[in-house]
């Protein structure tokens, strides 16, 4: 029997909590692709148009992305974390209405109740931490984006003897700017995606077990 495999909490956390993080997994994905997309277009036209400012651009990008691999790393083992602590209150909710009459007779019905408090205190305390640190990189993905243009710009004015002045540098800027936005955008939703995978890799392994 496939559902005997699986606890009730785990069952009942997948509709209740994995179905939900699934789709924003889903959307997240589409809109990391798009951005991605977006953003590598805008980047080759600056390269066709001034490769040493857009090899500068690019550096300074890829020095200033591993400013979110922390958070990212982090997020993801909070999501981790998040998928465990679903099962578990569903599991001590369901086990607290089962068992009702027997926590009444017995009188534990506060122990029950500490317990299955525990539990949502522990799934919500985790959720807030996740919601945190995906609003910490859209805090900061703006600033970061303007000063590696900044600096792009800088440092190709000194090695380069590029002036800001000039109509096509102005173009660049323009076009690069527009690509760091796209790029931000790509880092958020992979913030995203980094908190709903192992929800999403959850239900995937429960949806295919059963065949559907």
């Amino acid at each position: 029997d496939r559902l005997g495999r699986y606890s009730t909490g785990r069952l009942t956390s997948l509709v209740t909590h994995d179905v939900e993080r699934t789709l924003l997994s889903i959307q997240s994905i589409s809109v990391l692709i798009s951005s991605l997309t977006a953003a590598i277009l805008l980047l080759l036209i600056v390269f066709l148009l001034n490769l040493k400012f857009a090899s500068v651009f690019l550096l300074l990008s890829v020095i200033s992305s591993f400013s979110y691999s922390f958070i990212l790393k982090k997020t993801h083992k909070r999501a981790v974390q998040l998928t465990e602590y679903s099962e578990g209150y569903q599991e001590r909710f369901s086990d607290f209405i089962r068992f009702l009459e027997y926590w009444k007779i017995t009188g534990s019905m506060v122990l029950a109740l500490s317990k299955l408090s525990g539990a949502v205190i522990k799934y919500t305390s985790n959720r807030l931490r996740i919601v945190k640190l995906n609003a910490f990189v859209v805090s900061i993905k703006e600033a970061i984006g303007i000063l590696v243009l900044i600096g792009s710009v800088i440092i190709d004015q000194r090695l380069f003897g590029d002036n800001i002045s000039n109509g096509g540098l102005s173009v660049q800027v323009v076009l690069l700017y527009r690509t760091s936005n796209f790029a931000n955008i790509a880092m958020v939703n992979l913030g995203v995606l980094s908190s709903t995978l192992p929800a999403f890799k959850n239900y995937l392994s429960i949806v295919s077990d059963f065949g559907t």
